[in-house]
């Protein structure tokens, strides 16, 4: 889409250096190696006054492309804001964004009615069986270490741990039974003997105040 405005035009490519003008000029065929690049020049850029509405304005057509309209409409705002700090305004600019504002409001207030007729529902699925996210394009940094952790966290022995200390938490709020501070110390501490004696209050259906020491 053309602009009015020259900070608009791909002329304003001469402020950056000419590898990364040659980059903009050519860009990648996937549209989230585009987004990813126009984050990068973004943050190379970021001083650069002169720049920033053509970066933010390519980041937003990107993002726009993959259908996240909503979002792309952030970055449309901020090269506005930017344009109107430089005494700039971009008609054509502004129109786009007037009617990407309309649709995304006419689209929330629709599926905020429709939600109001139907009832949520969802089957519900332990944790442990849904994949890991492992195939995403970009994975977050730091997630080959949580993957790693959830492993260890899912191993057989936590999965028994876990599902007694949720037995215990839950009769305990539901007020079957109270523990003491010193029974508190054993249940955190993982006590088989602790496990025992609450299922056995729970078979015979005994509700006392107070589990003893």
């Amino acid at each position: 889409m053309s602009y009015e405005s020259p900070a608009l035009a791909q002329d304003i490519l001469s402020a950056v250096s000419p590898v990364d003008r040659e980059r903009l000029l050519h860009l990648p065929l996937a549209p989230h190696l585009r987004v990813l690049l126009f984050e990068e020049m973004l943050d190379r850029y970021s001083d650069s006054m002169e720049i920033q509405p053509y970066l933010l304005l390519g980041l937003a057509d990107q993002i726009s492309s993959l259908g996240s309209v909503s979002v792309a409409l952030e970055f449309y705002f901020k090269a506005q804001n930017i344009l109107a700090e430089m005494g700039t305004i971009d008609k054509v600019l502004n129109r786009r964004v007037e009617k990407l504002a309309t649709e995304v409001n006419k689209q929330t207030a629709e599926k905020l009615a429709k939600s109001r007729l139907l009832p949520y529902h969802q089957k519900w699925r332990p944790t442990r069986e849904y994949k890991f996210p492992t195939n995403l394009p970009h994975l977050p940094l730091g997630s080959q270490e949580v993957l790693e952790r959830w492993r260890e966290m899912t191993a057989v022995e936590f999965t028994g741990a876990y599902l007694r200390k949720l037995a215990i938490e839950t009769n305990h709020i539901e007020g079957v039974f109270l523990l003491t501070d010193s029974a508190r110390f054993l249940f955190f501490n993982g006590s088989e003997l602790l496990y025992l004696i609450m299922s056995v209050f729970c078979l015979v259906g005994a509700r006392p105040s107070h589990a003893r020491d």
